[in-house]
């Protein structure tokens, strides 16, 4: 799926007339992985790596995986601090080659 798919925030709004139904869109969890990077007082800072599978309808998807670095406050038990750094995709296909 491109990633203009993807980051298109209007294809993802609330869609109270069904629009984004109709096109067949679906995004399955698959699951995150933390990797501390700094450790302060009451502070934790990380990398997580959040996999999805996209599709189209009940087609094959494709792995992709979105990376955000977040802050997590020990004190009031919240996330503090979340930023996007990117988007990977993953081919599913483990028979590809690249030349």
């Amino acid at each position: 799926m491109s990633p203009a798919v993807y980051d298109n925030r209007r294809l993802f709004k609330e869609d109270k007339y069904s629009k984004t139904r109709q096109l067949g869109l679906q995004s399955t969890f698959v699951k995150n992985q933390i990797v501390p990077t700094k450790i302060t007082d009451q502070q934790l800072e990380a990398t997580v790596y959040t996999t999805q599978e996209l599709n189209f309808e009940d087609e094959e998807g494709q792995d992709t995986i979105k990376v955000f670095q977040v802050t997590y406050d020990g004190k009031t038990d919240k996330l503090v601090k979340i930023d996007q750094q990117g988007v990977y995709n993953i081919a599913v296909d483990s028979t590809e080659t690249v030349d």
